[in-house]
């Protein structure tokens, strides 16, 4: 392999075992999320799932709103909106996603003051 074969993207589609490699995500959470509809890869020779950079793009974006703490409706609804798609979203999905907003919002201050804390602590040590 030389330096420009290192710079040339993977060719889509993309098997199973690249988008695990490519998220760090596990073979039952792809296909949970396929199965609940957060993906919906194409089929390939022999009935194989194969994806595109776009699947791969929506499961990082789902892989780090579940890590935020999202539910599973709440993360649909969140992807939604990131992809364009916000007319889908109805009244009880903003309303999640606006007490979601709020209880981050709630979770930077403490971490504001965390920080500050520690470091007005670390400036009277010295």
């Amino acid at each position: 392999m030389n330096l420009n074969d290192a710079r040339r993207p993977a060719p889509e589609p993309f098997r199973l075992g690249q988008i695990l490699d490519k998220t760090g995500l596990t073979a039952r959470q792809v296909r949970e999320w396929e199965r609940r509809k957060i993906i919906s890869p194409g089929r390939g020779v022999g009935n194989q799932r194969v994806y595109d950079s776009g699947d791969v793009t929506i499961l990082l974006q789902a892989k780090s709103l579940r890590g935020a703490g999202l539910g599973l409706e709440e993360t649909r609804n969140a992807l939604k909106l990131l992809n364009g798609k916000g007319s889908e979203v109805d009244g009880e999905a903003l309303r999640q996603i606006r007490a979601i907003a709020g209880r981050v919002a709630g979770e930077i201050e403490v971490i504001d003051r965390l920080s500050a804390a520690v470091l007005g602590h670390g400036a009277q040590r010295r």
